[in-house]
């Protein structure tokens, strides 16, 4: 994402799979009060409007092949 008085420059929000995602100002025009918006929150409220708890069985392990560390969070994480 980028303010108009800084194109070609990037604001980057970097994250890790145990951190929670981001909150990030939404840029407007310059002057303006940049509402943030808090992807987490977002995320959290998608997943429990779109019942996914229902669709997805957690009690499986993931296919996919994830780092030590990461799988461990996960398993601690499982619902």
């Amino acid at each position: 994402m980028s303010r108009v008085s800084q194109r070609s420059q990037a604001l980057l929000y970097p994250f890790n799979l145990p951190q929670p995602l981001p909150k990030v100002p939404i840029p407007l025009r310059e002057g303006d009060v940049e509402p943030v918006l808090d992807f987490q929150q977002l995320l959290n409220e998608i997943y429990q409007r779109s019942s996914y708890q229902f669709s997805i069985d957690y009690s499986q392990r993931p296919q996919l092949s994830w780092p030590e560390a990461e799988q461990r969070w996960i398993e601690m994480h499982k619902k």
